[in-house]
């Protein structure tokens, strides 16, 4: 279990927000070296997010073994998502209570990180996918994500997908949201996701603001279904169509349709 840090003892995230990664790994060291029992009790604490437990991890040694329920499992996690080949050494197609709520703490508390490695954007890509299997309350975060990694020149492509493989509307209208951004940046991402080219005339949707798309998906969410398309396919693939037929079906009340 996480542990409350003592008073009076700095907190590895203080010391990573006031003097940075190198700084707070070299801090982490030094106290290990002086006092293993207070590096410990300040890397089991509660306030630790994964991101700093990700960045220290390499030096953890022999605390390894004492690490928190919470700790322990991240760690695991990173393991069996970077390891290249052989048997598994988690099972992550069906987390257990234990390994869902450490992908949420790791989502949650790293979704925001954009400071470490590209092992470490790889890992937080593979955690929101596993994450939106079985947990559709994370998409605000996800998209949240694609905008930010976008605006750094970040690559996308895999947290696109693992957005749109969810076959939920709710995606469409986190996006549509953007439409609204004052960030041409950001509505141009928005109006590419969502297929919606420079002339209002997309292959989805024809609407070019966010209230004239909400009417649309409204009207069509009934008859929306994921394509499978991805960017190994196309540089703009239209990953959600609308099924005309059976809508045009289902409105002239057609038996087909009903069924």
């Amino acid at each position: 279990m996480e542990h409350q840090q003592p008073e009076g003892m700095t907190s590895l995230e203080q010391i990573r927000a006031a003097t940075g990664n190198d700084a707070c790994i070299r801090a982490f060291d030094e106290k290990k070296r002086q006092n293993s029992e207070a590096a410990l009790t300040q890397l089991n604490a509660q306030e630790t997010t994964f991101p700093t437990l990700y960045l220290l991890a390499p030096g953890i040694g022999d605390l390894a073994n004492r690490l928190s329920e919470r700790n322990l499992i991240a760690i695991g996690i990173v393991a069996e998502l970077t390891r290249s080949a052989g048997e598994p050494l988690m099972d992550l197609s069906s987390p257990n209570q234990s390994v869902h709520t450490t992908l949420l703490w790791m989502l949650h508390t790293g979704y925001t990180e954009h400071a470490l490695d590209e092992p470490y954007q790889k890992v937080m890509d593979l955690v929101c996918s596993i994450l939106l299997d079985i947990d559709k309350s994370i998409l605000p975060q996800v998209c949240a994500l694609i905008f930010e990694r976008k605006k750094r020149g970040q690559c996308i492509h895999d947290l696109v997908w693992a957005f749109f493989r969810t076959k939920d509307a709710a995606a469409l209208r986190l996006l549509a949201e953007r439409l609204d951004s004052e960030e041409k940046a950001e509505h141009a991402l928005a109006r590419s996701l969502l297929h919606m080219n420079e002339g209002g005339n997309g292959d989805t949707a024809p609407q070019t603001d966010r209230a004239g798309y909400g009417e649309w998906l409204n009207e069509v969410e009934p008859f929306l279904f994921f394509t499978g398309l991805g960017h190994q396919f196309s540089s703009s693939p239209v990953m959600w169509g609308v099924d005309y037929a059976k809508k045009d079906a289902w409105e002239t009340g057609g038996s087909e349709a009903r069924r």
